[in-house]
């Protein structure tokens, strides 16, 4: 069973850009992706402004929050599932960045 690649969309405070990226990619993606946004320094709120453009475009992310950034850096346990958590987050940006490129080629040949 395979699992949906997680892109995450890292910023300062996650509270504007993080959020409007998030919602328009999880908008446009569906389900052939998780979408996360976190920051390293969270404003601890959503602007309501990032709330209301959306909204005009039918995306609504009234729902989200302000998070902190969690990568794999912060790992724990053993060397081995250390490397484990490392090689996952490996594996899903690699599987992004490889159906983006491949995008990115067929728009090229049309």
């Amino acid at each position: 069973m395979t699992t949906k690649p997680l892109v995450l969309i890292l910023c300062t405070g996650n509270s504007c850009r993080s959020h409007l990226a998030e919602g328009i990619l999880r908008a446009t993606a569906g389900d052939l992706i998780e979408v996360a946004s976190a920051g390293s320094k969270p404003a601890g709120y959503v602007h309501p402004k990032s709330i209301e453009v959306l909204n005009e475009i039918g995306i609504d992310i009234s729902g989200h929050h302000s998070k902190h950034m969690d990568d794999p850096a912060h790992a724990t346990g053993n060397d081995e599932e250390i490397l484990k958590e490392f090689r996952r987050v490996r594996d899903q940006i690699r599987l992004v960045f490889d159906a983006y490129a491949a995008g990115l080629k067929r728009g090229k040949d049309l």
